[in-house]
């Protein structure tokens, strides 16, 4: 990024994943973007190269008048996030798992959903900055 400052920095927390996909945890500092960023990137990789790369943050506690500068304007958002360039590229269990889950929330069934996950599992919300520790408090 040729126009950032020395003093900014951008680096990884967590990865969660493998050579085909990854989920990768940012922290962005104050000096790129006028205040901190915490964002997740969900990456795709083919035959060593990165086919798809998509930023997932939240940019409310920036205000209203930083968060106006940063938006893209509408004619110009993309429509198309290239789903298609990396089909079925998510672990097997990954696959099944989201399935699951999405399908006992969307079902209504907090037991289901429960039931997915392991007793010491973290539920982690960025926008709020908080952590829900284990499977009987999420």
């Amino acid at each position: 990024m040729p126009k950032w400052p020395p003093s900014g920095l951008s680096y990884p927390t967590l990865i969660l994943g493998d050579e085909h996909s990854a989920l990768v945890a940012f922290t962005d500092t104050p000096e790129l973007f006028g205040g901190e960023v915490r964002f997740l990137a969900a990456i795709d990789m083919k035959d060593g190269k990165v086919i798809r790369w998509i930023d997932y943050w939240d940019g409310r506690h920036f205000g209203a008048e930083l968060a106006a500068k940063m938006r893209t304007p509408a004619d110009k958002f993309p429509t198309d996030f290239k789903e298609s360039t990396a089909p079925d590229n998510a672990a097997p269990i990954i696959r099944a798992v989201a399935g699951k889950l999405h399908a006992a929330l969307a079902g209504n069934d907090a037991r289901g959903a429960a039931a997915l996950f392991s007793s010491d599992a973290v539920y982690e919300d960025m926008t709020l900055r908080a952590q829900v520790l284990g499977r009987l408090a999420i």
